[in-house]
């Protein structure tokens, strides 16, 4: 809530600067009217200035244009549109030199780390397309048109490009609602592209065996080495792999991809083993992308798909649904998330053995013991 005061110093004329005094959860601050004015001059009750002064009318319509453009920017800051920092800018008639920062900046306090990275690829990617740096105001019919044709001769896949188009439009009409830019951006229909039908990959340990033979280089002994890890630990990606801390018995992870909590069975060390024969450091994210070719070249499948796998070994040998949803941590809205109590030793020991089932099935110890050896 905003107030109008008279300062209570005053200059050599013996004249008071008028000044707004703002204060919100976060902090106070002061903005300057640039009027000074005698306090015979000022009515405090009405917070207007007198008509004793010559200017009065000129002057108090000044202060009602800094009273409206304080009281939006206040609007804005209630409805959490913008943030307090933006809120002191505006009350003190600051521009925003740079929208685009502006906004990530305070996606980094509104926004979770991943939902921020998530549109900052989408940025990257967009700026690489373009070659050269972006501003929000570039966020535009024609550019997205270049960036969808540069992403499709780099066979970007259809759910790729989508998912930047949303982050994109998604930032530039934020900035509309913050008044960052003048006009918001609709979402072209010629935007969108067309996903085919979705296909579900897995592989057979047949195939895995056939890929074990195959691996001459080290990279495409370790790119299988981080698949079977992936199996064995019931469907984790990279990210899982520089968090996890596995143990000889059962260990506990959250999953890096949403937080959900694992109880994941160590296999009688069988996980730790695979574990430890990797470099952790070649896990960096901007490291990942030689295994994630070298897999595809041997079983002509994803990194990814070692979840799918799981899933579909544990379909083949019977396994309760809603244990396959448990064993890959997987997020579940119907009645298991409101009345199946997983922390049942009973429930437990039901699902590390469907666990062991599937690893046993899928040859796991024999194929890690193959490829130690290589």
């Amino acid at each position: 809530m905003a107030g109008l005061y008279l300062q209570t110093k005053s200059n050599r004329l013996n004249n008071h600067s008028l000044y707004f005094r703002i204060r919100v959860v976060e902090g106070n601050f002061t903005v300057s009217t640039k009027i000074s004015i005698n306090v015979s001059q000022w009515d405090a009750n009405k917070s207007l200035i007198k008509a004793n002064n010559p200017l009065y009318v000129e002057l108090n319509k000044q202060l009602r244009k800094h009273r409206d453009r304080i009281e939006d920017a206040e609007a804005l800051y209630r409805s959490n549109i913008i943030i307090y920092s933006e809120l002191k800018d505006r009350c003190n008639g600051v521009l925003c030199s740079n929208p685009l920062e502006t906004i990530l900046q305070a996606y980094n306090t509104e926004k979770g780390v991943r939902t921020v990275q998530a549109y900052q690829t989408a940025l990257n990617s967009f700026k690489k397309a373009l070659s050269s740096n972006i501003t929000i105001s570039d966020i535009n019919y024609t550019n997205i048109s270049r960036a969808i044709s540069y992403w499709k001769r780099n066979k970007l896949s259809p759910t790729t490009i989508n998912t930047y188009l949303r982050h994109l439009i998604s930032l530039r009409n934020n900035a509309y609602k913050r008044n960052l830019v003048e006009n918001p951006i609709e979402k072209d229909r010629s935007f969108r592209q067309r996903v085919k039908e979705l296909e579900i990959k897995s592989i057979t340990k047949e195939i895995f065996l056939e890929a074990v033979n195959l691996a001459n280089t080290r990279t495409e002994v370790n790119s299988l080495k981080l698949y079977l890890l992936s199996f064995a630990c019931r469907g984790l990606y990279f990210g899982d792999f520089r968090i996890m801390n596995p143990k000889r018995s059962v260990f506990t992870h959250y999953r890096h991809k949403t937080g959900n909590r694992m109880l994941i069975d160590g296999l009688d060390g069988l996980v730790l083993t695979l574990y430890n024969s990797i470099d952790l450091d070649e896990l960096a994210h901007s490291r990942v992308r030689k295994y994630q070719t070298a897999i595809i070249k041997l079983i002509n499948a994803p990194h990814k798909s070692a979840r799918k796998t799981f899933d579909s070994y544990a379909l083949l040998l019977g396994t309760d649904f809603q244990i396959r949803l448990h064993l890959l941590g997987q997020r579940d809205a119907s009645i298991k998330r409101y009345y199946t109590n997983f922390e049942m030793v009973e429930i437990q020991k039901k699902v590390h053995s469907a666990h062991r089932d599937i690893v046993n099935h899928f040859g796991v110890g024999e194929l890690t013991n193959v490829l130690l050896s290589k």
